[in-house]
């Protein structure tokens, strides 16, 4: 619902000067958060706009092809992170020995319409006046026939002490992508134990499974045609070989017998 009504802020102005655009905090200015404070005559002598709580967030919605945050800076150690449409987001620190105001950073874009959102991301609030205090936010509107300006994009250097520290995207590819492989070994692995589980299951006496075997189901279809000829076959304990053995002849004996 938020992020809905960040698009449809306004781009109204409500000071114009050589181009120059500053933001309206009502208007093009969106902030997320509840402890975000207002007061109007504020360490810079204009209107600021401060807050203590990490996460807190401030949504800029502007057509140009530069935008430039200004605001109070101290010894608070205040760190924000800056994004900006789809470009790789940078944590920017805050941070002076005596309390000053100036400029956090200028960013040169490509000229159109851009979102950039700013989040508080550390603070020490144990220093008098810890925390983030923005007190303007400007953009520079080209004229129609400058057509060669704004076609580069990056941070410009400026005199602020504030120094720039880009996010390590290579650290977060490189968890992105153990991630990935960890997920597929241990997808692996769970796939692998399936298997090994229904291989054993399968092989595995199961009572519920009627073990029972018919003789007459292990025996072909056309048996019985092919034992025609032997059952057409009668007296087959009676045959007698070819080879007979000759009579025995007789010889009686000479002996008398004894009476």
């Amino acid at each position: 619902m938020f992020l809905g009504s960040i698009f449809l802020l306004s781009l109204t102005t409500s000071v114009i000067s050589d181009s120059i655009v500053t933001a309206d905090w009502n208007t093009d200015v969106f902030l997320f958060g509840t402890d975000w404070n207002k007061t109007m005559d504020g360490p810079c002598g204009v209107p600021d706009y401060s807050t203590t709580t990490v996460g807190s967030s401030a949504f800029v919605s502007f057509i140009g092809n530069q935008v430039a945050v200004a605001g109070m800076q101290n010894s608070a150690n205040v760190s924000i992170l800056v994004s900006i449409d789809s470009l790789v987001p940078f944590t920017l620190d805050l941070v002076s020995a005596n309390d000053q105001c100036g400029t956090f950073f200028t960013y040169d874009l490509v000229n159109g319409t851009h979102l950039m959102i700013l989040t508080l991301a550390n603070v020490s609030t144990s220093v008098a006046q810890g925390g983030l205090h923005m007190s303007n936010i400007t953009f520079n509107l080209p004229d129609a026939g400058d057509g060669g300006v704004g076609q580069s994009v990056g941070l410009v250097p400026t005199s602020s002490p504030a120094q720039p520290r880009r996010v390590d995207v290579a650290a977060i590819i490189s968890g992105v992508v153990v991630g990935c492989v960890m997920a597929v070994l241990l997808a692996g692995i769970v796939f692998f134990l399936l298997l090994r589980r229904a291989k054993r299951s399968r092989h595995a006496f199961d009572p519920r499974v009627n073990n029972t075997i018919y003789v007459t189901e292990l025996s072909p279809p056309d048996i019985d045609a092919k034992l025609q000829p032997y059952l057409a076959m009668k007296d087959i304990d009676e045959k007698v070989g070819h080879l007979d053995s000759p009579p025995q002849a007789y010889h009686p004996s000479d002996r008398k017998i004894m009476s």
